[in-house]
């Protein structure tokens, strides 16, 4: 089995049939497709078993575990060469496969992305989003030039550096750190052609991340990459995960302006149940609440 297609679904009944065909409609043909519904409350679930292909396995959540969990889960089960994302709600172009494994082999490289086509939920395409092609240049810069959901990695890749941290789960950003892990330790780069159509959908999952938790995720990822940067172990591989949080927090404290001051107690509180003891919490908070 060359390729194994991961695609986590939940509640996307309008598009999951549309996504699974465009993996189904590859000019490769030798792959798996791996899908999980993630506790969906719409038809989902429904859609995806009325698909008959021997190449679609299903592993259903009983209940919804979010999609890092469904991610990981999937990724274990993959028995492919390579594992490729796939979100329930975007489209992969009938070339996909063919380009992007033909682009690793040709490059020698453990991964790689593509540019991204911008459509609307009427599949109606609109910009076409560019990305350099060396990941790991652009992350030197502080830069996040790609898109996790056009990723294909090469199965061996995965066991080594494993799935998403679960520092990341149901706050986003998880691709971003696990890309950072892959570029310092292995060769990905971007391919300059746009194979992903993604879908600017305002139900999808990461759409409905409060400002708040993609600021904290994000800001996450940042501390990490300096520290990767620095040529450091970073906190989550030295399972310092508390220490990541009380340095994100005091940082969003730090830069919110007078007027953010629900914003400011909201992280000062979360400081404070992150860890209830550490004195200089309070110290912040005395600063910072008045």
């Amino acid at each position: 089995m060359t390729f194994s297609i991961i695609i986590p679904a939940f509640n996307a009944e309008k598009f999951i049939a549309k996504s699974i065909s465009s993996i189904l409609n590859q000019t490769l043909q030798d792959f798996e497709i791996l899908i999980a519904d993630d506790g969906s409350t719409d038809n989902t679930l429904a859609i995806i078993d009325s698909l008959k292909d021997p190449r679609i396995k299903t592993f259903h959540n009983s209940k919804n575990i979010g999609y890092l969990k469904t991610c990981n889960k999937l990724m274990l089960l993959a028995t492919g060469d390579y594992i490729v994302f796939q979100d329930a709600d975007d489209l992969s172009l009938p070339t996909r496969l063919e380009e992007q494994l033909r682009f690793i082999e040709e490059n020698n490289l453990d991964a790689c992305g593509t540019w991204v086509q911008r459509i609307d939920n009427a599949d109606k395409q609109k910009e076409i989003h560019e990305y350099p092609t060396n990941i790991k240049a652009s992350l030197l810069n502080g830069k996040f030039d790609f898109v996790g959901g056009t990723f294909m990695v090469k199965r061996e890749v995965v066991k080594k550096i494993g799935g998403y941290h679960e520092y990341f789960n149901r706050i986003g950003f998880e691709d971003y750190y696990w890309t950072v892990l892959i570029a310092f330790n292995y060769k990905i780069l971007n391919i300059q052609k746009a194979l992903y159509c993604y879908r600017q959908n305002e139900d999808s999952v990461s759409s409905n991340f409060s400002n708040f938790t993609r600021d904290f995720s994000f800001r996450s990822v940042l501390v990490l990459l300096k520290q990767k940067i620095a040529g450091e172990r970073d906190y989550l591989e030295t399972k310092k995960s508390k220490k990541l949080k009380q340095e994100v927090f005091e940082q969003m404290i730090a830069n919110f302006s007078s007027k953010n001051k629900r914003y400011k107690r909201q992280a000062l509180f979360k400081c404070l149940l992150n860890q209830p003891f550490y004195l200089k919490n309070y110290k912040i908070l005395i600063r910072n609440i008045a």
